[in-house]
């Protein structure tokens, strides 16, 4: 039996002679052809995906919003997705734009409106702009 995973009307599947994942909606028509390792559930309307040890995202269309060129990420939240590139973190909009510079050494994910991140071993908390709103206590 193929394995599948079902994402709202989407089902992610992989056949039996195959070990890529696509996906087909709920009258079994296939979306996007087996391309991908995983594909994740999907947050804000994107998928986070992995092929050859590298991250990515797509649309619930199978078009690619980000390339798969990523050394780690997080599913999108509050619209935004960590992203991490040779050690440093940032994070990218749902267009797959760069909205903040990878410039910290970790990241985690946002949640209403702020997301924890780490530079130098000192902790900050950010907006969905970059803004640092509150620096760790001396």
């Amino acid at each position: 039996m193929a394995d599948k995973n079902t994402y709202e009307n989407l089902q992610a599947y992989r056949p039996e002679t195959d070990w890529l994942y696509g996906l087909k909606d709920d009258k079994d028509n296939v979306i996007l052809p087996p391309t991908y390792e995983t594909i994740a559930e999907f947050s804000d309307g994107l998928a986070r995906v992995e092929k050859d040890d590298k991250y990515g995202f797509i649309d619930k269309n199978g078009k690619v919003v980000t390339p798969v060129e990523w050394d780690d990420a997080k599913d999108f939240s509050n619209g935004l997705a960590m992203v991490e590139k040779d050690q440093k973190c940032g994070f990218v909009d749902k267009t797959g734009k760069i909205a903040i510079p990878l410039e910290w050494d970790h990241a985690e994910s946002f949640r209403d409106g702020y997301a924890f991140v780490m530079k130098n071993g000192e902790e900050f908390l950010i907006d969905k702009t970059g803004k640092i709103w509150e620096a760790p206590a001396k």
